[in-house]
């Protein structure tokens, strides 16, 4: 078997594979090549998982990847849309796509499952307000910076939370930690929205919203 080790697998794969708990089954929606089930298996942070994609080509690659790695009997590919062929496992990891496709998966998913860890690439906000709304709780967040990019990673389980317009935003558990990437992600949207009051030509109603919305990010990054 190969070695154990992390030059393989990117900064945000780490950063999802930090909120897994150890679990005996999981299964990771959108697989690609394989990297996170593998670095999961080898890490002992799961026992057996499930590499799942819609597509042939990726799972054709993580197959490769699994079997260099020789992990056949430790990881099973699965060709499936969403969760429509994935049957009950302690932790999904639905990663590295939409905010808005994460919560179709959701929406048409068979069964409840025990943990979930989400990392959308858009639409963190609606993704949130969609786990408040429809009876999931955010136990853990965390924010990635891979490539010059930042992630937002969420973890969550079954339960009622309601989420409040700043939760949605900045995220419930962000708010309270608020880490150095937190500061550095909203730091950055903050000088976006700065450079775009300095050339301002809207409407004074629009140029009220975008001056709320600076001293709201302002005072959560002071």
């Amino acid at each position: 078997m190969a070695k154990t080790n992390k030059t393989f697998i990117t900064k945000r794969l780490l950063d999802i594979a930090s909120l897994v708990d150890r679990v005996e089954t999981l299964a990771d929606i959108g697989t690609d090549h394989g990297y996170l089930p593998i670095y999961l298996i080898k890490n002992n942070i799961a026992s057996f998982a499930l590499a799942c994609d819609v597509a042939i080509m990726p799972l054709e690659s993580a197959k490769q990847n699994i079997k260099k790695y020789g992990l056949e009997d430790k990881i099973k590919l699965i060709l499936c849309d969403g969760l429509s062929n994935v049957n009950k496992v302690d932790c999904v990891i639905i990663s590295g796509m939409g905010g808005h496709l994460i919560i179709d998966i959701l929406k048409n998913r068979n069964i409840d499952y025990n943990t979930y860890i989400l990392q959308a690439n858009n639409n963190v906000d609606i993704l949130r307000r969609y786990l408040s709304a429809n009876g999931f709780k955010i136990i853990d967040e965390k924010i990635s910076y891979d490539h010059k990019k930042f992630y937002e990673i969420i973890k969550v389980t079954h339960g009622q939370q309601a989420l409040n317009e700043q939760e949605i935003t900045y995220g419930p558990i962000n708010l309270i930690n608020k880490s150095t990437f937190f500061i550095a992600k909203w730091k950055e949207i903050l000088q976006r929205y700065q450079n775009i009051v300095t050339d301002f030509t809207g409407s004074k109603e629009e140029l009220e919203k975008l001056n709320k919305k600076i001293s709201e990010i302002e005072l959560i990054i002071s």
